[in-house]
């Protein structure tokens, strides 16, 4: 959504920094929601908590699983590979022409994707997830023009509302949830947590750090949001079911979207 590469800076605590990075949201989030959000995502996808995320079976997935409601109504989601300007390396918008959402990364980032590292994707789908109205509404010129004048103004919203700040807080919960990062805790020695936290979810040194600060500053209340998500009964919305069997299916397909 935001061009440039603000998703690889740490992010911030969303509740008390007045420093937007991208557009204004329709509403803000916390770490607590965004956990929520994280692990109806990855229950979604029938991804476990503790599981390291398949970036080409998730990339292969997302036509057949992921849907984004605006108004009561469920919308596809596409992806694509392309050239993208600009300095961007991933990008989520609403195609008007198809009536999906579409989410695109460039060859670089799609091969770092094929290498386990996820980040791109997850921020783009976090964006799809979080901001479906804005994406429709971006369309508008007027309001495009209107929105990026806005993001340029000091301080003009906090960081709660701030899109690129949620799509990263919400990534890094996604890709290392609250249980994961617990169980994880449980095994290894303190000493050797935020190497493994690293290696085990192939995300930068800087992103495991952050992250780690947040699990222990809320540690009981993440836990908590993501027990009562994996006990409800309603099962995350999606168009309908894949029709490859499993993940290692799915793994398989990887060059059918290039």
């Amino acid at each position: 959504m935001n061009p440039g590469r603000t998703r690889n800076l740490p992010f911030d605590d969303g509740l008390q920094v007045l420093a937007p990075r991208g557009l204004k949201a329709d509403r803000g989030h916390s770490y607590i929601s965004l956990e929520k959000e994280a692990v109806a995502l990855r229950r979604m996808f029938k991804i476990d908590l503790d599981r390291p995320i398949d970036g080409v079976a998730l990339w292969n997935a997302i036509p057949y699983r992921l849907v984004s409601r605006v108004a009561g109504c469920a919308y596809h989601v596409d992806v694509d590979i392309r050239p993208l300007g600009n300095g961007r390396i991933g990008q989520a918008c609403w195609d008007s022409a198809i009536g999906k959402f579409l989410i695109s990364l460039t060859e670089d980032s799609y091969r770092r994707l094929e290498l386990g590292q996820v980040w791109d994707l997850i921020h783009e789908i976090m964006h799809v997830r979080l901001h479906p109205r804005l994406l429709q509404r971006l369309k508008s010129s007027e309001y495009l023009e209107k929105a990026y004048n806005e993001r340029f103004l000091k301080h003009s919203h906090r960081s709660s509302r701030d899109t690129e700040w949620q799509a990263n807080a919400g990534a890094a919960a996604v890709i290392m949830p609250a249980i994961g990062i617990c169980k994880l805790e449980q095994r290894v020695r303190h000493d050797e947590l935020l190497l493994r936290l690293e290696k085990s979810f192939s995300v930068r040194p800087v992103i495991a750090q952050r992250r780690w600060e947040i699990y222990l500053k809320y540690k009981s209340d993440l836990l908590t949001v993501s027990a009562e998500v994996q006990l409800s009964k309603k099962l995350p919305e999606s168009i309908h079911s894949s029709p490859w069997a499993n993940w290692a299916e799915l793994s398989s397909k990887r060059g059918s979207q290039r």
